[in-house]
């Protein structure tokens, strides 16, 4: 369980840093290190599962985001849209927290990297969405929370 929050951390870490410089890396680092781990959910009931999806799934779902906003290259929207359905189909809280760092980011894209701004990276980040969508919704359905 640490190893998944250290590399999960530093993975958000990474991703904040290549964008958006040291500082505010240092403040994506801390955020979600203290916000996103509760220690009764990590440390008590530990699943291979939440392992997965947090240690491997997230940092590599992050690289794959990463890569499709800087590279002009189609293969990494379809990675990232890969990632994100087996999060999907594996572990909720690992898909929100996917998400809410997805969100974050596009939104300081959108603020402070106007470079970066262009119809080609909405398309890729639209085929992103449509393949995690299209392959990992569905099969959400089939075990509904209780």
């Amino acid at each position: 369980p640490v190893l998944c929050l250290v590399t999960s951390a530093l993975a958000v870490c990474w991703l904040a840093r290549r964008f958006f410089g040291e500082m505010n890396a240092v403040f994506a680092l801390v955020t979600y290190g203290v916000l996103s781990f509760p220690p009764r959910q990590n440390f008590f009931l530990l699943t291979a599962v939440e392992l997965l999806a947090t240690l491997t799934l997230l940092p590599l779902y992050l690289w794959a985001l990463q890569r499709t906003l800087e590279r002009g290259s189609w293969r990494w929207p379809l990675a990232a849209g890969l990632l994100l359905a087996f999060l999907f189909k594996l572990h909720f809280l690992a898909t929100t927290q996917a998400l809410a760092i997805s969100a974050v980011v596009l939104a300081g894209i959108l603020l402070l990297r106007r470079d970066l701004n262009t119809s080609t990276l909405y398309l890729r980040l639209g085929v992103t969405a449509a393949v995690a969508v299209g392959l990992g919704l569905p099969y959400s359905f089939l075990y509904p929370l209780t």
